[in-house]
């Protein structure tokens, strides 16, 4: 069986703090236009978001929502994220 390795892609992120995080960021533009537009909201302390099916994921404090090369947007758990990415220099 032949063995594939993972294109290096450059994708936006944003880790979700928790709601009384008083220096926390804003979220980036592009995550404000999926909350306009109702792809994504908050349920308490999780964040619902719509992904490009028609399936819902639950993304907690900590974890990260990630922009896809497609603009698709999906939650990541921070452990993967940081198995995963790292930060473009």
């Amino acid at each position: 069986m032949a063995k594939y390795r993972k294109k290096p892609v450059v994708i936006d992120a944003f880790r979700i703090p928790p709601n009384d995080d008083q220096t926390r960021e804003l979220p980036p533009h592009w995550l404000l236009d999926a909350i306009a537009n109702g792809a994504v909201w908050q349920r308490g302390d999780s964040w619902c978001i719509k992904t490009s099916g028609v399936n819902t994921q639950l993304a907690s404090v900590g974890d990260w929502v990630i922009k896809g090369v497609e603009d698709e947007l999906y939650a990541c758990p921070d452990s993967i994220f940081q198995a995963t990415y790292e930060r473009e220099v």
